[in-house]
């Protein structure tokens, strides 16, 4: 038992940095002093204001994202270890916060759960969708309800929040009605002469599952959790809020892309201070480039 109680000493990481990495050096992400510099004022900003907690440019959604869809101010996390976080970073760039899960589960963070958000046995969101449409749509549930309508719908919306699809969509094809009855019956094709007849005792895994491998956590800003959020700038490409911590005492490590970065970083006396705090454990602090090696 012990082993396995040791999962909650796991951190959380929540990474910054993809504006910066499109930017970086053609197809080997190589980074400048000046792209550098860029991350070490992305750290200085988030040690300064929190992370940010903004509404995505690319929100996530159910079914055709009429009824469900993210459209709170969010910020996200990842339960894996960094170790595992390399793939994860050429997405969201190479400069990664971490966090105990405490930190998260207080602010009403906790893990998406992940739904296949299809119209075939998937019960879960099927039963998600009608709420859905009742609370949006049913003309009846305002006389039923009365005042309790919007507060149900309030809660509704806060739950959906924490839904996400296994699988990134497959792109949608148009096909013309002209085309449509040209289409030739679908039948089983066989496999062409000489070719390998497949191995009846290989296991099938199925196709990959594109969002799952994010192990995404994620907290969702709400009315009734304000104390924990600072304003933000909004607008464009800014915040709506920020989510203030404790360096040492709740964030316990920073990652940086690379060993000539960390230096640049650890030169900057007001980020230092903030990293190694007199009365509060010191933030570990290392490169991707160490990771690895120990």
């Amino acid at each position: 038992m012990p082993a396995y109680n040791n999962i909650h000493r796991q951190q959380l990481f929540h990474w910054i940095g993809s504006h910066i990495d499109d930017k970086a050096t053609g197809n080997t992400g190589r980074l400048t002093d000046d792209l550098r510099e860029e991350y070490v004022s992305a750290l200085r900003g988030a040690l300064q204001n929190g992370l940010w907690v903004k509404t995505p440019r690319d929100p996530d959604f159910l079914g055709r994202g009429d009824l469900i869809k993210v459209t709170r101010p969010i910020t996200c996390f990842t339960e894996w270890t960094l170790g595992q976080s390399l793939p994860h970073t050429t997405r969201y760039g190479r400069l990664g916060l971490g966090f105990p899960k405490r930190f998260v589960l207080a602010r009403g963070g906790q893990p998406i759960t992940y739904v296949r958000d299809s119209s075939r046995r998937d019960p879960y969101t099927s039963a998600l969708l009608a709420l859905a449409r009742a609370f949006k749509q049913d003309p009846k549930l305002p006389a039923a309800l009365g005042k309790k309508l919007n507060v149900l719908r309030d809660h509704f919306d806060y739950l959906s929040h924490f839904n996400k699809k296994i699988k990134r969509p497959a792109p949608h094809k148009v096909i013309p009605l002209s085309k449509k009855a040209a289409l030739p019956s679908r039948r089983v094709a066989k496999p062409a002469s000489g070719t390998k007849e497949p191995d009846p005792f290989v296991r099938s895994f199925g196709g990959t599952l594109h969002f799952l491998e994010e192990r995404e956590w994620r907290i969702v800003f709400d009315n009734s959790l304000g104390e924990f959020f600072a304003r933000g700038p909004g607008g464009a490409g800014q915040p709506e809020y920020f989510l203030p911590f404790e360096s040492g005492r709740e964030l316990f490590t920073v990652a940086l892309p690379d060993n000539r970065t960390l230096n640049l970083a650890m030169q900057q006396k007001d980020i230092r201070w903030r990293l190694f705090p007199r009365e509060a454990p010191h933030v570990t602090v290392l490169s991707l480039q160490d990771i690895g090696t120990f």
